[in-house]
């Protein structure tokens, strides 16, 4: 799960994704690890949402404003972690990686997912169709699936607990 911050610690619409992907990680029976390029304000405090530890990345070219440098740096967390499954808040940045992350990778993108996908019949989520008026399911069948959590989609409750941060090295230099 990518987790962002400001100043004031983790976003709220981090946490939602978080939340999103603490109770997909026990569906699936795998361990959840966090990611971040952010700043490390509160990173080691999300152990009592499930995330055990939390990779952190800093290259100076990802940025807010670097799309393709934010996206290469997702790929490599993903490649290292052999994720099958990442998890990003719906916010401008993220939404518009996750696409460039899903073309590199040959995964499936669902961007402004609400609730926890549904894993009891294959890979599915629910996302809000025809400007909002219905609920639609899409399945998603490639071997990774990209998400973004739609914002206030899913109500979470504050938890502490401590989560290990490991910093790791990033190379977006042919960006």
């Amino acid at each position: 799960v990518y987790i962002e911050t400001n100043d004031s610690g983790v976003k709220s619409s981090s946490l939602e994704a978080v939340a999103v992907a603490s109770q997909l990680s026990e569906q699936m029976n795998t361990t959840l690890i966090g990611c971040s390029f952010d700043v490390n304000n509160g990173l080691d405090n999300l152990g009592g949402y499930g995330v055990t530890k939390v990779l952190h990345g800093l290259d100076s070219k990802i940025t807010d404003k670097n799309i393709i440098a934010f996206a290469k740096g997702i790929e490599q967390v993903v490649e290292l972690t052999s994720a099958e499954v990442v998890i990003m808040p719906n916010s401008s940045l993220c939404e518009a990686a996750a696409s460039r992350v899903g073309i590199d990778l040959d995964a499936s993108v669902k961007t402004n997912v609400i609730g926890i996908p549904n894993t009891s019949n294959g890979f599915s989520v629910i996302k809000g169709g025809y400007t909002g008026k219905a609920l639609v399911t899409y399945k998603l069948e490639k071997p990774i699936k990209i998400l973004t959590v739609n914002k206030n989609s899913i109500e979470f409750t504050l938890s502490e607990g401590a989560s290990t941060v490991e910093k790791i090295e990033l190379d977006v230099s042919s960006v």
